[in-house]
């Protein structure tokens, strides 16, 4: 007696010669099958020669029902020369009843009948044979096979390493596949075979799977000096790079001597210290980078040359040893120039070109790497947390890989396919493959953060850049002033309109008018002596400037009562205020009777129902006067005011009171004092339905609390912008500018890197720009 697996002597693995290259083994026909059908990355690859003629071999497949183990056998990859072998115990076929097919013929050969199918799109020859299903696009591939007598041993071996837990096994004899992802060099050796198990999802394939060399010399072997080691380069590559890749470093001098390098080189001292070499490739320039276990023993040596220039506090230096990493690292990593180095997280970082510098330091700083992306935190559990050789790549460069791979004529479009990493793991001649090839959802992006511009003044800057709406081009210009009192008129593209220079530093924000009724703004502003009109030219408008004797001591107010831009320019000076009209002349009705206390906040005009209120705190007094100064509330308590100014909340007065109370006063003089749980100093700032107040680290949002990190933070502003609210805040410490929504999310994208208060306004359409300084000098415009 006798038990077998088959009712035949021959097993599936005996009609495989040395002709085919790869073999799919679907380890459960059915499951198999359906999965391939709709995966993602199948249905994309297979949209263009020579995949097309696998999906449509896939697809014809559902005519076959099977329970059991089926090689897919490919001789030649871009004809797509196939043999589908299957047990027929338990096999149907159902071409006759598919509406695709169309007609079913029968050829003799060798006392073996050969079926013809024809269906819509496809024909194919099939053959049942001592227990087994044959199944080719080729005759004569299959009188080969029913001819052969040396059937490979090769692929029957290395089944054997195959998970047979997973959808398909992909085996090979050929590893151009390896060295099309891994080698800057193409068509070298890497083993002499590998075994890729794939797991399908409909979004997602996973890979792992083993490679293997026999040949001491090969490119594989050369990672015995690339041991596997937790890689660190994600954290500093940005996410719009094309392709990254690390090598972990053993043995830098022997990883050189077995690439066959010229052995008369000499190697730099601090290249033998390190631990990790990275690339990768930004703006179409190749960028290198060098971990090292402690940096410090390599500072001089590679530091050594003079400070070209300081970017976002980075100090970005010469670098003479411009071609010393040309093949070092082959064929793995080639950098041909390298003019720049910086130092980023645990990295020395070397450019050709100083611009592509301030785009990694600007990437890093904004948190815009591949390690801080959403793409890689889903694909992260799915990768091992060692390795001796990582990469990274985006739809763009995965798509062009897929080319190479499968011939020119493969122009799928890998759309959302925004990360795809791949690993090898280096054990005694041989190497574990690892990797995730994963479509992203843009869903529920938002639009990505755009920089505009990114523009440094030969001065420091003074107070903060704002926006000014620009009527030619219903777009925002930024308005900046330096040290030298210099202020400059900047458009969002960066370019410098112009520059004039003013008798001192400008008190408070710039306030756009319209003096002439017709669209074209003015600026209206006071320095310490000098109420300044300017239009957008940086010409001084008629009746203007108007200098004073005595000092101006608050922010220029301006009041448009009836939106119908009679404007009324309010100014401050101690306890006496002076109002002018837009021509410049004296409001002679205004005749408020003040105080003699200071004024300490700037005065602000509020509307409620049909009456103005004019607000201000003078002394321990809060004002509300009327339109031509007279009091139209009497606050009879005693305030003891903070530095934070008035607002008008739900239809009442509010402000934070030194003792860090919420004062309300409302339309009949009644104040409330209520306590606020908040310790330290107190910043506030409001409008009518939403009120924010931060202390400490704690951010409170109508009630709402946020707790953010320690840190020094600048005073939260509320915006309303296309009919949403916003909220900015700034850590100076972390240099972090922060947008909150009203429900205290911060907004996708965000923090930026800012030493300022981030600034917004609305852009084209549902965008907004956002304004921030960057250093003291520099400052930045983004769009998102």
């Amino acid at each position: 007696m006798n038990c077998s697996d088959n009712n035949s002597y021959k097993n599936k693995w005996n009609y495989l010669d040395d002709s085919f290259q790869t073999v799919l083994v679907m380890h459960d026909f059915e499951i198999a099958k359906s999965r391939l059908i709709n995966n993602d990355l199948f249905k994309q690859l297979g949209s263009s020669h020579p995949l097309d003629s696998l999906k449509t071999t896939i697809n014809n497949l559902s005519n076959i029902s099977f329970e059991g183990e089926a090689l897919l056998a490919i001789t030649n990859q871009k004809q797509f020369h196939y043999l589908l072998v299957a047990d027929t115990l338990e096999l149907k076929l159902n071409f006759n009843s598919s509406e695709d097919f169309i007609k079913d013929s029968l050829l003799v050969y060798n006392q073996h009948n050969i079926n013809h199918t024809l269906l819509q799109n496809a024909n194919f020859y099939s053959v049942l044979d001592e227990g087994f299903y044959l199944q080719t696009n080729n005759i004569d591939l299959l009188k080969s096979v029913l001819n052969q007598s040396k059937p490979s041993e090769q692929f029957k071996n290395i089944y054997q390493l195959s998970d047979k837990s997973k959808t398909i096994s992909i085996l090979s004899n050929k590893d151009k596949l390896l060295s099309t992802f891994f080698s800057q060099e193409k068509n070298i050796g890497f083993g002499n075979y590998y075994v890729l198990d794939l797991t399908l999802e409909e979004t997602q394939t996973s890979i792992t799977g083993v490679t293997q060399s026999t040949d001491s010399t090969s490119i594989l072997n050369v990672l015995q000096n690339a041991k596997p080691c937790n890689t660190q380069f994600e954290s500093i590559a940005p996410s719009s790079a094309d392709y990254a890749i690390s090598l972990c470093l053993s043995d830098v001098a022997n990883f050189k001597l077995q690439l066959n390098i010229n052995k008369q080189d000499s190697l730099p001292a601090f290249l033998n210290l390190a631990v990790e070499a990275a690339m990768f490739t930004t703006n179409t320039e190749k960028v290198m980078a060098l971990r090292f276990p402690d940096k410090t023993i390599v500072t001089n040596e590679i530091l050594a040359e003079t400070v070209y220039e300081t970017y976002r506090e980075v100090e970005i230096y010469n670098f003479a040893s411009a071609n010393i990493f040309e093949h070092i690292f082959n064929p793995f990593i080639d950098v041909a120039t390298t003019n720049y180095v910086f130092e980023l997280n645990n990295f020395f970082v070397f450019t050709e070109n100083s611009d592509v510098a301030k785009d990694i330091i600007s990437d890093f700083t904004l948190g815009r790497t591949i390690e801080q992306s959403k793409a890689y935190k889903d694909i992260e559990p799915k990768l091992s947390n060692q390795s001796s050789v990582s990469l990274f790549q985006n739809q763009n460069s995965l798509q062009q890989t897929f080319a190479e791979v499968f011939g020119t004529e493969n122009q799928a479009k890998l759309n959302n396919y925004q990360l795809s990493a791949f690993q090898l793991i280096y054990e005694d001649n041989f190497a574990h493959i690892n990797g995730v090839i994963s479509q992203h959802s843009t869903r529920s992006q938002t639009a990505q953060l755009k920089e505009l511009f990114n523009i440094t003044l030969e001065n420091d800057i003074i107070g903060n850049p704002q926006f000014f709406t620009n009527h030619l081009n219903n777009t925002k210009d930024i308005l900046v002033q330096d040290s030298s009192n210099q202020i400059y008129l900047i458009s969002k593209d960066g370019k410098i309109h112009w520059n004039k220079r003013l008798d001192g530093p400008i008190r408070g924000e710039i306030s756009e008018i319209d003096t002439y009724k017709n669209g074209r703004m003015q600026m209206a502003f006071v320095t310490d002596k000098t109420l300044h009109v300017l239009d957008r030219n940086g010409k001084d408008v008629s009746g203007y400037p108007k200098t004073f004797n005595d000092n101006i001591t608050q922010p220029l107010s301006v009041f448009d009562y009836d939106n119908n831009k009679n404007y009324r320019l309010l100014v401050t000076q101690k306890n006496n205020l002076l109002m002018f009209d837009k021509a410049g002349k004296s409001v002679g009705g205004f005749k408020p009777e003040l105080l003699n206390d200071d004024i300490t906040t700037p005065p602000k005009h509020f509307r409620i129902g049909n009456k103005d209120y004019i607000v201000f705190a003078q002394g321990n007094t809060l004002q509300i006067l009327d339109r031509v100064g007279k009091t139209r509330i009497k606050v009879r308590d005693n305030i003891n005011f903070s530095d934070n100014s008035i607002y008008l909340n739900d239809n009442a007065f509010v402000t934070i009171t030194a003792d860090a109370k919420l004062l309300k006063v409302n339309n009949k003089g009644i104040s409330a004092f209520s306590n606020l749980k908040t310790s330290g100093n107190t910043h506030m700032t409001a409008d009518q339905n939403t009120t924010v107040f931060f202390s400490e680290n704690k951010l409170n949002l109508n009630n709402k609390e946020l707790e953010l990190d320690f840190g020094n933070y600048t005073a939260p502003e509320l915006y309303k912008l296309n009919n949403q609210s916003y909220i900015t805040i700034t850590d100076l410490q972390s240099k972090k500018g922060f947008v909150f929504n009203k429900n205290g999310k911060v907004l996708d994208n965000f923090p930026i890197y800012a030493s300022g208060p981030v600034q917004l306004t609305k852009a084209n359409g549902r965008n907004l720009y956002a304004l921030t300084k960057t250093d003291n000098r520099s400052l930045v415009l983004y769009q998102f």
